[in-house]
């Protein structure tokens, strides 16, 4: 690194920090800002400048905020860093989300790696991301797992097209993330995750299809766990999925037969779920409002229909 280089990343973090203080002054952080804008975000030499940070930073603040900035910045630069400088960050982004300990840095890392894969991989620059997230989701580490299965659902916004040519293969290892021994994180993100991955799977495609349907039980479990240990935030996740889920019109004819919403008691919304079991349908009642599963009457739910 250049004597130049080395000032620039110098200014840079403390700029940040400033930015990031636990003591902020208003006139401060106005100029920080100005400065970062008109000297710092405007070159590309910011790119590998922030990934540095990234990596190397002793403040976890000024980290995310790297991992924030950086996001950005790959969005307008990217094409101009040099190839060499590009498949360096690709690979020192990779260890660092590894490395890294805070969550909140990792799931913003994450989206800077789906930032850059949204070019390099329909490019096919950037093969080995997959099979590092494979490997990541299998690994005897709870937070290498969280780590690729984060990665995995923040592709999905980017390249889901690219990724749903290996869905049957995605399903074997969400399969897994599902029923993950030590991390509700690794669990939810894989109910996102699925719910995600919903979208790309053509119903005619029975292979498919039925190896989705397979996983529908263990994802109501995963909500079951979560209102459970009344972690309503996460429980909020997992009711997105299914309402997307209901909302999918193709998806929804494969897997249960309606999607109408009806009141309930106390006005509470309530989505009539017959999930289709190996063995046979089972209706579910989804109470949105007190979070809960509750099986549903045949008869009572032939009425209602």
């Amino acid at each position: 690194m250049t004597t130049d280089q080395v000032q620039f990343l110098s200014h840079l973090e403390q700029l940040l920090a400033q930015l990031t203080s636990a003591n902020p002054d208003s006139a401060r952080i106005r100029t920080a800002t100005t400065t970062l804008k008109a000297q710092f975000f405007c070159k590309p030499a910011c790119v590998p400048a922030l990934v540095e940070l990234l990596q190397n930073s002793r403040d976890a603040q000024v980290r995310q905020l790297a991992a924030v900035e950086l996001r950005k910045r790959v969005a307008t630069f990217w094409s101009q860093v040099d190839e060499a400088s590009r498949e360096q960050i690709k690979r020192a982004l990779l260890q660092c989300i590894l490395q890294e300990p805070e969550n909140l840095v990792r799931h913003s890392t994450a989206r800077v790696i789906s930032t850059i894969a949204k070019t390099e991989v329909p490019a096919q620059r950037w093969n080995d991301l997959v099979q590092f997230l494979h490997s990541c989701c299998q690994a005897p580490t709870a937070g290498h797992r969280e780590v690729g299965y984060y990665v995995l659902f923040t592709l999905f916004d980017v390249v889901g097209n690219t990724f749903a040519e290996h869905a049957h293969d995605l399903l074997g290892l969400f399969a897994r993330g599902l029923h993950d021994p030590e991390s509700k994180e690794v669990r939810v993100t894989t109910l996102q995750a699925l719910g995600r991955l919903s979208d790309y799977i053509e119903p005619e495609n029975k292979r498919d299809v039925a190896a989705f349907r397979e996983l529908v039980p263990a994802m109501v479990s995963v909500m079951q766990q979560c209102l459970n240990e009344n972690d309503e935030e996460s429980a909020d996740l997992g009711f997105e999925v299914f309402d997307s889920l209901l909302q999918n019109v193709g998806f929804r004819n494969t897997f249960w037969k309606c999607g109408e919403c009806f009141v309930g008691p106390s006005d509470m919304v309530v989505w009539p779920i017959p999930l289709r079991f190996p063995g046979g349908s089972v209706p579910f009642q989804v109470h949105r409002r007190d979070c809960r599963f509750l099986p549903v009457d045949r008869g009572e739910y032939a009425r209602r229909r």
